[in-house]
């Protein structure tokens, strides 16, 4: 009936871990004003504060015609609005202010730094 037989090898184990691709980015957390550069990718800004006031670090972009498609997520929560290279935002208009509590997605379209996305 054949139930009596030997059995046979174990087959082989299935494939583990991550069943899809995985991308990470460079981040970075700062206090300083900072000059952006290809090794940065997504920017936590922190508060800087003297006692009274919080202000947020500056910061500067490359030349949007320098770096065709590079893309920056800056998130700012330094406890005020903060100044950063001028860049076009959802208006068409030069914008130069990053909000307090807002994020940014910023993208080189080769001419300027365009606005993609505010949160």
């Amino acid at each position: 009936d054949g139930l009596d037989g030997a059995t046979g090898p174990q087959g082989p184990a299935g494939a583990d871990g991550v069943t899809g691709p995985s991308v990470s980015t460079a981040i970075i957390r700062i206090t300083d004003d900072i000059t952006l550069t290809e090794e940065h990718h997504t920017i936590i800004m922190l508060p800087v504060c003297d006692g009274r006031n919080c202000d947020g670090p500056t910061i500067t972009l490359p030349s949007a015609s320098s770096c065709i498609g590079r893309i920056y997520y800056i998130k700012n929560y330094s406890g005020g609005d903060s100044d950063i290279s001028e860049y076009i935002d959802d208006d068409g208009n030069s914008e130069d202010i990053l909000d307090n509590g807002r994020g940014y997605m910023l993208q080189s379209d080769g001419v300027e730094w365009q606005l993609i996305i505010r949160g």
